[in-house]
């Protein structure tokens, strides 16, 4: 017997949904990132080291906004945006909680809104910062560090001081040493300048690469 029209079921049409509705679960690619707890570089094969020679080879602003601590909840972002224009950033449609249509207007993000009731903010502003080692070749690993909303003056004052002594994109240019600040009780980095990179070549063909993957989206790793 043959099934009336209004039974017949396009699949195509009812999968093609189904992967709409699913695409956004996808996992991104699992990017390397550095972690700064307890004021030492762990590394993603979890070697520790106090200190860290690299060269920069990109960077972007990123604004999180996190739930109030909880010890017994793992958090996840509840808003943020990313990109390379501060004055432009808006929430990523991806946030479960979109806060505001841009980060310039947000409440969240204005001095005085932090949740325990400093006169911080809410949203955290930190730089994402993708880094290599200083023999590194075409092939080499990119690696992720965050750079605290205690250290955006001081990373924007190095980019600015290495632009004036190396030309344009000179953190791109230089060997950046990374290291923590004794005078701080929280993982605060200073950047110096160890000298000039011998593999240029190298760097802007990383660089390429680099611009893409530094793009991932934030998450509770980052």
């Amino acid at each position: 017997m043959i099934a009336p029209a209004q039974d017949l079921i396009n699949y195509d049409d009812e999968f093609a949904k189904i992967a709409k509705e699913t695409q956004e679960a996808l996992t991104a690619p699992k990017t390397h990132f550095i972690s700064t707890k307890g004021k030492i570089f762990t590394l993603p094969d979890d070697r520790t080291i106090p200190h860290l020679e690299c060269i920069v080879v990109d960077f972007i602003r990123i604004n999180t906004l996190m739930p109030p601590f909880n010890p017994n909840i793992r958090p996840t972002p509840k808003c943020w945006a990313y990109g390379r224009n501060d004055a432009q950033l808006t929430p990523s449609e991806h946030s479960p909680q979109r806060q505001a249509e841009n980060c310039a207007t947000c409440p969240q993000n204005k001095y005085g809104s932090a949740t325990n009731g400093g006169r911080g903010k809410a949203c955290a502003n930190t730089y994402r910062l993708a880094i290599i080692p200083p023999d590194a070749t075409p092939e080499s690993d990119i690696l992720m560090l965050k750079i605290s909303p205690t250290g955006l003056t001081r990373w924007s004052n190095y980019v600015r001081l290495i632009e004036n002594g190396f030309g344009a994109g000179g953190f791109c240019r230089v060997i950046t040493k990374l290291s923590f600040d004794p005078n701080k009780d929280f993982p605060s980095i200073i950047f110096t300048p160890v000298g000039p990179v011998q593999n240029p070549e190298t760097v802007l063909k990383i660089r390429k690469r680099a611009s893409e993957e530094i793009m991932t989206e934030p998450n509770i790793t980052d």
